[in-house]
């Protein structure tokens, strides 16, 4: 399914949920969700790629993004990712996900606002996270003294946005690019109904994809 300038809020659960198939969101505000802004898990190969651009995702309580299973390569670009979770994370990638996370200079991304930008929980993998943003001109903070899968040891930017093992943050931009998604406006947040209706405020989980 592809989302273009939509809004997705205010859900006591993910923003959107999907454990099959590819997403393709652009330009979309994921915001004030009582879970994690967006939950992609792919476990079997895809003839597609999800691609996350240009869009905004912010005060969700878990996360921004869990990105999880071993076929899953989702590229993320120009999106800026901004305080989620108290004491938490931007984005999350486990069971061997692989996702391009920015990747190249015109595609970076913006981490800021939060404890961590990414947290990589899947030890034998090697996450491309370069070319971002991570709320300071000096890269983010990495505690880690030991060299780890990507290549890293440390990297002492106090105050900057921190990354866990296993992720190459190199060739991080020094400044942030203003963010740009535009939604669509709407007049109600909640469910939508299978008759195209919406019930405000009473969502507990935008889309889910099985």
């Amino acid at each position: 399914p592809s989302f273009t300038r939509c809004r997705i809020k205010t859900n006591l659960s993910a923003g959107l949920s999907a454990s099959s198939g590819t997403v393709q969101l652009l330009d979309c505000i994921i915001e004030d969700n009582d879970f994690f802004g967006l939950e992609i898990v792919q476990n079997q190969s895809q003839t597609t790629q999800t691609q996350i651009e240009n869009c905004l995702l912010q005060n969700n309580q878990v996360a921004g993004m869990r990105i999880s299973g071993a076929y899953n390569d989702a590229l993320i670009t120009g999106c800026e990712i901004f305080q989620n979770a108290y004491g938490g994370y931007g984005i999350g990638t486990d069971s061997n996900a692989v996702p391009i996370i920015g990747g190249s200079p015109d595609d970076a991304n913006v981490f800021s606002g939060q404890e961590y930008g990414l947290v990589n929980n899947s030890s034998s993998v090697c996450i491309n996270a370069q070319y971002n943003y991570w709320e300071q001109a000096g890269g983010p903070l990495d505690l880690q003294d030991l060299v780890d899968d990507c290549m890293n040891t440390d990297n002492l930017n106090v105050g900057a946005c921190r990354v866990s093992e296993d992720v190459d943050y190199s060739n991080w931009i020094d400044q942030p690019f203003p963010p740009t998604p535009t939604p669509a406006p709407c007049d109600n947040d909640g469910d939508v109904n299978a008759d195209g209706s919406i019930t405000p405020g009473d969502a507990q989980l935008a889309f889910m994809i099985t």
